[in-house]
């Protein structure tokens, strides 16, 4: 189709017919019967083409050329300026025509050009350095002029000096020439405030970043800068304002500034900033190396400069508005770079040479945010010029109590303990010890300020209440901010960080009687409940308040959540902080019991019916998701000595913190992820006394049953599980023989080392006891559980119970054994109340001895005890995983090291009364004695001990302790080092064998359930219930005649039994459990769970006989007595004989 408009593009076709016109396909035939185009149509085609493209070249060329003409004619016009300029410079005087003279220099420099695009040559220098000198000279005869020229001068004045502050800026001007623009612009500033911009403080920045040795004009520099910071006379703030906000962000963000200005300049420099001003007029533009800059220098400027920030206002003891304002600018710029300080604080100034890209290990780009420099050696001394006890102290000491200071200073004191966590311990103790001006302590004072706080109101009231307020951003009801929640948080976050430390350094005296800093106990109740609602929330809602994503199966969508916050804390961290003061005052509560007994549970939110198996399947998920990863890899990569680490060259160790550092970040995600998946079992693991005890008796029972489930192939039974092994293998019969052994009576612990030690964990699985009497005869018995039972008792016997004191001992019984070799029988002893520890120096002893005996080859024997000992660990783990109780009583302090191993604080000074009560009394008076300690007592830090008699050795408690005198300042540290000497460094070695053996049997995680009378009991049984003679009856099974027939009546002589067992007293009961089934105290979970069941049999009628039994299988033989006279007289003296399976 042909058209005449000159345009090749073909016609659009409109469809009126509003039906949809679907282009038919061309088939390769009609493409094939196409007609090509005619020759002359592409001729045509291709003329317009060349037509158009020469047109276009034509327009081009005539734009090119309009504009070169019109530069050349405008750099022409502007040479004639600079010739008329040069013109006036020579004919004129200095004072004359400089009106016109600036007209034509600002015109021949072209102010229009957009900046860096204009060029600076020597000769416009020069006329440069000329204007400046007139514009000096111009200013001091303003007053010369009339309106009209004024005006005009203003303008011209503006232009330059903007232009001015560009040559400064692309460093156009140096040295002298410098040094004289410098010298005029606090006067233009002065002149023309407007001029004071960005750019202005910008250039500033760059001129002080370009000083060298050589520079001879800091004072100019120091004018130009503080200048426009100065006030004038009448005038409102909106200049001043203006000046220090972008004073702010461009000048004080310079690097090194305080040293680049140097000497004088630098004094004056800081003596005219105000720091308040500083304060007020700030913007949280800037990125973070510039804030950790401003934050130096505001810091030094506060301590040096015009305004350093004094507590009070004169003689009134109140935080100025001033220095409030200023401590939450500091506050606000601490915690915007918190994290940022966190990881870059303790990193070593090392330099990365030759690392490039390829050496990351293709990290992602967040993993890579984890390189960081280290802070500027400025920086780091301002900041940790800080973490100072005058400047924490001085902060609660210069307000009041009824002051409403409390949230400023919170932030500022909480946003220093996160930035600084190696100094925690020095500032919680520097903010428990400051009172307020009027002498309230500080922790009372932060306390009233928590208690008007309404999430504790809300939370103590309701659990659910905390997960919307610790959503970031908080999920806000009417009424409050998001500011106002997170100042409450940083206030009760705060006073946790200081309680905790007071708990732990409180003795119990002062604690119950709300004495000093302590709370009164109606208060700690009160706390006890929010924090109780708190932590529940944190623990069982965690994948709600962290935004879980049900979606993800790991735990990248919960964690990079929490990394995104834009809170100064980690809600991971103040979970722990929670738990901890928590755990501090229950731990409290469970050794002195000022709270009513069902205070901790929370049934409220908790469904008991289900509760043990869901607990139990969270507990194999998490296992299964830790079993999917190579943990001890890490840990063992990651434990390098550190001549090592001082070896490696500088990238190395850069590269081995990075790596560190993402080994942290991944064991953070998965314990976020963990926390999500099993927040029942985290519960259990971090606040089970929330649960009822006898429910976690179940949970621990179902563990153990499913670990038996697990090692044993599915037969529990111990004889289901010996014909699984023996099943025509020869390797199952070694392996049951191994678990056999022949027991020689005394001499339990003895043959059970020797034959069972190299069992280690297989111990677990079930052992046949064969007893032998002193003549190696062996005793009559069926080990059906009860043999192992008496073995396992007998074994406890005799390895806890202290041999001092036991005189009819055969001193042959322990020839041979190393404890013989050392002159030593006891590896526990027992403080006056009877309760079983670990010897604290019987490794000194031994070596003692060995030494008087002339043996200095003890290092053998000191190894086999710490074998033995971690073999008594085995075995009561053992009776722990069998559910055999044992009569032993252990010291409160040492059961607490089982639930909590590895927490440095799990036993302090107010446990040291169960080791020492003496000691105790004699510290606690040192501590509340009101004269000079230093002078009365003549202490120093070290400590004796007694390890023979007649022999005391000395030991320092800190690094040259004997030449460390005690003082009222340093008391509280004496106190506290004595009792972790004595209850944590010199059982040490022993208690960690004990653990390592007890932990070997019974998973550390299981302990972590019960509190120390909690163990006390599993492991011996509630001494102080009576034994249900009910509960035994319901669950006891009959045999031979006593076989229970049809009608569902008992014979007559087993009801004369039963009114005989209610007619004894407790003491008598127990002695008759003990007698049948080796144990004196009743199941913890009643006789249902006794196993074999307790049974009775009959054993004929003559009167005359005894009663008898099996304790390998729990069973009672009685004659068919006719009165329960007789019956009680002859079941009394046999369970009063002591005769073991011979009696049978």
């Amino acid at each position: 189709m042909f058209n005449f408009t000159g345009s090749a593009r073909r016609p659009r076709q409109v469809n009126l017919s509003g039906r949809k016109s679907t282009p038919a396909t061309p088939t390769s035939s009609s493409l094939r019967n196409k007609p090509a185009p005619s020759s002359s149509l592409q001729t045509a085609r291709e003329e317009r083409a060349a037509r158009e493209a020469e047109r276009k070249k034509l327009k081009a060329a005539e734009t090119i050329q309009r504009i070169w003409r019109g530069r050349k004619v405008a750099e022409e016009v502007r040479n004639g300026w600079r010739s008329e300029w040069d013109q006036l410079s020579s004919t004129c005087t200095e004072n004359d025509a400089i009106t016109a003279r600036m007209s034509l220099f600002l015109g021949f420099m072209d102010t229009r050009r957009k900046k860096g695009q204009r060029k600076w040559s020597n000769d416009d220098l020069k006329r440069l350095g000329v204007m400046v000198l007139l514009t000096r000279t111009q200013i001091s005869t303003d007053g010369t002029l009339d309106t009209s020229e004024m005006r005009r001068m203003r303008f011209l004045r503006l232009k330059f000096g903007r232009l001015l502050v560009e040559a400064v800026d692309i460093g156009a001007v140096k040295g002298d020439l410098l040094g004289q623009s410098l010298g005029v612009l606090p006067l233009l500033a002065w002149k023309h405030p407007e001029l004071v911009d960005e750019e202005y403080y910008t250039a500033l920045s760059k001129a002080t970043a370009s000083i060298d040795s050589n520079f001879c004009y800091s004072s100019e520099l120091t004018e130009a800068v503080v200048s426009p910071l100065k006030p004038i006379a009448n005038e409102d703030n909106s200049r001043i304002d203006a000046a220090y906000k972008v004073f702010n962000s461009r000048y004080l963000v310079t690097p090194n500034l305080v040293s680049l200005l140097g000497g004088r300049s630098a004094k004056e420099f800081v003596a005219a900033v105000d720091v308040h001003k500083v304060a007020t007029s700030f913007s949280m533009e800037m990125d973070t190396n510039s804030t950790l800059w401003l934050l130096a220098h505001v810091i030094y400027l506060s301590r040096h400069g015009k305004g350093a920030v004094d507590p009070t206002d004169g003689n009134s003891p109140k935080l100025s508005t001033q220095n409030e304002q200023y401590i939450n600018f500091l506050s606000m710029l601490l915690s915007s770079v918190a994290v940022e300080v966190g990881q870059r604080i303790d990193i070593e100034d090392v330099t990365m040479e030759g690392q490039d890209e390829s050496e990351d290990g293709g990290l992602s780009s967040k993993q890579l945010s984890i390189k960081k420099e280290p802070l500027p050696v400025f920086v780091k001394q301002q900041i940790e010029s800080l973490v100072q006890q005058s400047s924490i102290s001085s902060l609660l000491s210069s307000t009041m109590s009824t002051d409403g200071n409390a949230k400023v200073l919170a932030g500022f004191a909480l946003t220093l303990l996160l930035v600084f966590p190696a100094r925690r311990t020095d500032m919680r103790f520097w903010l428990c010890v400051a009172f307020t001006a009027d002498g309230v302590s500080a922790v009372k004072y932060v306390w009233n300020a928590v208690k008007q706080c309404q999430l504790f109101a809300l939370i103590k009231g309701d659990a659910a209440s905390a997960v919307d307020y610790l959503k970031y951003p908080p999920v806000l009801r009417v009424g409050s901010s998001a500011k106002s929640i997170e100042d409450q948080w940083n206030l009760i976050f705060l006073f946790l960080e200081m309680y905790k430390f007071v708990l732990v350094t409180g003795d119990d005296h002062e604690f119950l009687q709300g004495k000093g800093r302590q709370l009164s106990l109606s208060e700690v109740s009160e706390l006890s409940v929010f924090l109780k609602n708190l932590s529940f929330a944190m623990y069982l809602w965690y994948g709600n308040i962290m935004g879980e994503d049900k979606t993800k199966d790991s735990g990248g969508g919960v964690s990079s959540k929490a990394q995104e916050t834009g809170r100064a804390w980690e809600l991971g961290y103040f979970r722990s902080v929670v738990t901890d003061v928590l755990k501090a005052i229950y731990t409290r509560d469970s050794r002195r019991h000022f709270l009513p007994k069902d205070h901790w549970l929370m049934e409220k939110y908790l469904t008991l019916d289900n509760f043990v198996s869901a607990v139990v399947q969270e507990e194999e998920n998490r296992q299964q998701h830790l079993d999917g990863e190579s943990d001890s890899e890490d840990e063992d990569e990651s434990r390098i000595d550190l001549d090592a680490r001082a070896a490696m060259d500088t990238a190395t160790r850069r590269h081995l913190e990075i790596t560190n550092r993402e080994k942290i970040l991944k064991r953070k995600q998965r314990l976020n992820y963990l926390a999500t998946i099993g927040s029942r079992s985290e519960i259990l693991q971090n606040l089970p006394f929330m649960i009822p005890f006898e429910k976690r008796v179940e949970i621990f029972r179902e563990f153990v049953t499913n670990d038996q489930t697990k090692r044993r192939n599915g037969f529990v039974d111990p004889d289901q599980w010996r014909f699984s092994v023996s099943q025509g293998r020869a390797e199952g019969h070694e392996r049951l023989s191994k678990h056999h052994a022949i027991i020689r009576r005394n001499h339990e612990f003895e043959d059970a080392y020797k034959a069972f030690w190299e069992l280690g964990e297989s111990l677990k699985e079930p052992i046949q006891i064969t007893f032998v009497d002193k003549f190696g005869a062996e005793e009559a018995g069926i080990d059906g559980g009860g043999v192992t039972k008496e073995f396992l008792t007998g074994v406890c016997g005799e390895a806890f119970a202290p041999r001092a004191d036991d005189n009819d001992e055969d001193p042959d019984d322990f020839v041979g054994t190393p404890l013989a070799t050392a002159g030593i029988n006891k590896m526990f002893t027992e403080n006056p109340q009877h309760l079983l520890y670990p010897n604290p120096t019987i490794l000194k002893e031994i070596k003692y001895n060995m030494q008087k005996q002339g043996k200095s080859d003890f290092d053998p024997v000191i190894t086999d005890i710490l074998k033995q000992y971690e073999f008594a660990g085995r075995i009561l783990g053992k009776c722990l995983y069998e559910g055999i109780l044992v009569d032993l009583s252990f010291a409160p302090f040492f059961l607490l090291k089982w639930s909590q191993p590895s927490t440095a604080s799990a036993v302090g000074v107010n446990d040291l009364r169960d080791l020492d009560a003496e000691m105790y009394r004699h510290l606690m008076a040192l501590m509340d004695f009101q004269g000079d300690v230093e002078s009365t007592f003549n202490l120093d830090f070290t400590i004796t001990t007694q390890v023979a008699p007649g022999k005391v050795e000395t030991y320092n408690l800190k690094p040259d302790g004997d030449s460390i005198l005690v003082t009222n300042q340093n008391r509280l540290a004496y106190v506290h080092l004595v009792s972790k000497y004595r209850l944590v460094k010199e059982p040490e070695k022993q208690t960690a064998a004990f653990l390592k053996g007890l932990t070997k049997i019974i998973n550390p995680n299981w302990l972590k359930m019960f509190n120390q009378s909690e163990l006390q009991t599993l492991v011996g049984g509630d001494a102080g219930s009576p034994i249900n003679v009910e509960d035994l009856r319901k669950h006891t099974i009959y045999g031979g005649v006593y076989l229970i027939g049809d009608d569902g009546q008992e014979h007559e002589t087993i009801k004369l039994f039963w009114q005989v067992m209610r007619e004894l007293d407790d003491a008598e009961r127990g002695k008759v459990l003990r007698f049948v089934t080796s144990v004196s105290r009743a199941p913890l979970l009643g006789f249902r769970v006794l196993r074999p069941r307790f049974c009775i049999r009959d054993a004929g009628e003559d009167q005359s006989r005894l009663c008898s039994a099996s304790t390998c299988v729990n069973l009672l033989k009685m004659p068919r007595y006719r009165n329960s006279r007789i019956l009680k007289e002859k079941l009394l003296y046999s369970v009063n004989s002591n005769a073991g399976f011979d009696l049978s």
